[in-house]
């Protein structure tokens, strides 16, 4: 009987070398921190392609319903204007005619908006005076309110609109970018089939480069703090998931990731300002620059006496804990709120959760127009009226 012949590798021919362990070891951290970005870009790409397609979506019905109360508005100025005009025309010839009973009576028809500019024209004395104006209709008191809410309308349907076509911009972006983290994904994944060295280096250089590309070209528009999120849970994913890691480093990465996330809510500029509780209270429109808070409370007191408010826009943010705006009751508010996970209650509006967004307008019927664009990152925003 032949005897079984038995050829043992050397030791040295069947373990991998140390330094080969270590390469594998960097190779699969690049590409699970590849992998890990790439899935969150592409998550996160998609979330706000459908937030801004929403917010699109609502900025063009609010566009539409503003101009459509515009168009009632002003038919309404038109029809108040024409009364007006009639009825004046004929107390102007009952009165020529000299019968003062029935020109009594047609001036107990005119309208309270009408009454100051009739009687400006009256004392004006034109029959007299050169310089009067001739048809009360051209005094500059003459004010139909509905021609005012049409105007104040009109520029609210504008201001909706524009602010759809910008998040029609941003969602049509979001899928483009989607579209570049699919290709790294492709090549995050695909560089771990590869043995040969060179060529798993390339493709990770690739993925990694479009990354860079994207960053540099501001097609990612992403704020300083989102981008130290989006570090913070690829490189906590890439330390929990890489093969062979146990035990504390798997619970250290998910730590990583999940301090990587309060970043992504919150904007550069809501980690400006101070810590604590701030109350502002400007007395002129000088004073109505932004109002920053870091980390407690921020009170934005509108309501001094003699501050024009009229056509202005406040601008307040806070980055953790809470907000209130107080406004005169007299004015009306256009407002644009967001809040990252929270509450906002905007005037009888409420809304909680995460990335709220509240927009809309008060009422068209005060003395003054004012704009609110309200931020907060984790918190409440609140708006309420004041005397």
């Amino acid at each position: 009987m032949p005897e079984h012949v038995h050829v043992h590798a050397p030791h040295e021919l069947n373990e991998p070398s140390e330094a080969t362990t270590r390469r594998e070891r960097l190779f699969e951290i690049a590409a699970a921190l590849l992998l890990s970005l790439a899935t969150l870009g592409i998550a996160w790409s998609g979330y706000q392609a459908a937030k801004w397609s929403g917010l699109q979506a609502r900025r063009y019905t609010e566009a539409s319903t503003a101009r459509s109360q515009a168009n009632r508005a002003a038919t309404l100025a038109a029809q108040d204007r024409t009364r007006d005009l009639l009825n004046f025309n004929r107390w102007l010839e009952v009165t020529t005619e000299g019968d003062t009973e029935l020109a009594d009576l047609y001036e107990r028809r005119f309208r309270d908006e009408f009454r100051p500019a009739f009687e400006r024209r009256v004392a004006d004395d034109p029959l007299h005076n050169e310089n009067a104006i001739a048809s009360p209709i051209d005094e500059p008191n003459y004010v139909i309110a509905n021609s005012v809410k049409a105007d104040k309308l009109e520029r609210l349907g504008d201001r909706r609109f524009e602010a759809g076509k910008e998040a029609t911009e941003h969602a049509d972006d979001y899928v483009f970018v989607t579209v570049f983290f699919a290709v790294v994904l492709f090549f995050a994944g695909i560089s771990l089939r590869f043995a040969w060295t060179p060529m798993r280096t390339l493709i990770l250089v690739l993925g990694a480069g479009i990354l860079g590309l994207l960053s540099a070209t501001d097609v990612v528009d992403l704020s300083y703090a989102a981008w130290v999120g989006v570090a913070l849970i690829g490189i906590g994913l890439a330390i929990a998931f890489v093969p062979r890691r146990r035990g504390l480093l798997v619970v250290l990465g998910i730590l990583i990731a999940l301090a990587g996330i309060p970043a992504l809510v919150v904007d550069d500029e809501l980690l400006q300002g101070g810590i604590g509780e701030s109350t502002e209270r400007p007395e002129s429109a000088a004073d109505l620059e932004p109002f920053r808070q870091f980390m407690g409370k921020l009170n934005v007191d509108l309501t001094a006496p003699g501050l024009d408010l009229d056509g202005a826009t406040v601008e307040a943010s806070i980055g953790f804990g809470d907000m209130l705006v107080i406004v005169p009751e007299d004015t009306d508010v256009t407002f644009d709120v967001h809040v990252g996970a929270g509450n906002a209650r905007i005037l009888g509006e409420e809304e909680n959760g995460f990335d709220v967004d509240v927009a809309g307008v008060t009422s068209t019927s005060g003395s003054q127009e004012l704009a609110l664009e309200l931020d907060a990152g984790i918190g409440d925003i609140r708006v309420e009226r004041g005397p």
